[in-house]
């Protein structure tokens, strides 16, 4: 028989393929524990200790009194997990968002690998900005896997409501459930500073992140260039 260790973990990537596959859509309830443990043929404490390790990575969510289910990504939820950025009181606001561009392009041979994709495969490249109070403060450029997400176009971005993790959810079955960003500071190029409406060459927070899916499979690659006027990156780490 497995080692405890293994038989939970074991147990959790089953959990996770019954969800990436659409066994359980978002927001339905999964079966009890006793269940689960009667399909694995494990402990109910073997059940409880992998679904507890994906409520805490958000696949799953526990509702006191109702059961486990698997979790459905509010715009609120996804703003505060997210967004990190913050006003000058700390405050994190829904910025105005706007299309700029969208189009289908090969990946080059580095979003390939962040991608994880085969060489020259098609992208989608969306450009975005955001505002606050009509002032410009984040240009993103978005990159993502046209396999992935058939059936993309402009429309659909333009009228989703919410955030684009919200769309690839709700359309694509594609939950984000963490995000690997790196930062540093770099001089505005000529286009991000005609967007940002600062001059060229000033120093803006550039951002690159991919977003990962179930088993770390990356979704989205996102640079993202920052004017930190008047907005923070905000980074709470360690448990509280």
């Amino acid at each position: 028989m497995p080692e405890p260790t293994k038989r939970y973990q074991a147990v959790k990537h089953a959990l996770i393929e019954d969800v990436r596959e659409g066994r359980w859509k978002q927001g339905e309830r999964i079966p009890s524990e006793p269940s689960l443990a009667r399909r694995f043929k494990v402990s109910v404490g073997t059940i409880r200790q992998a679904m507890g390790e994906l409520a805490a990575e958000h696949v799953l969510v526990r509702q006191q009194g109702r059961g486990t289910f698997v979790a459905t990504h509010t715009r609120d939820y996804l703003l505060n997990v997210f967004f990190p950025f913050v006003d000058r009181n700390d405050l994190k606001r829904l910025p105005e968002s706007r299309m700029l561009d969208f189009r289908k392009v090969p990946a080059t041979r580095d979003v390939a690998l962040a991608l994880a994709l085969p060489a020259r495969a098609q992208v989608y490249a969306v450009d975005h900005l955001m505002s606050f109070g009509g002032d410009p403060v984040i240009f993103d450029r978005i990159l993502l896997p046209v396999a992935r997400f058939a059936g993309l176009d402009r429309h659909r971005i333009e009228q989703r409501d919410g955030t684009f993790f919200g769309l690839y959810q709700q359309h694509f079955a594609v939950s984000v459930l963490k995000t690997v960003e790196r930062l540093v500071a770099v001089a505005a190029d000529a286009r991000t500073a005609a967007l940002l409406d600062i001059d060229l060459g000033s120093p803006v927070l550039k951002v690159s992140r991919v977003a990962l899916s179930y088993r770390d499979a990356p979704v989205e690659l996102r640079t993202r260039f920052v004017k930190t006027d008047d907005i923070a990156y905000l980074s709470v780490l360690g448990k509280r």
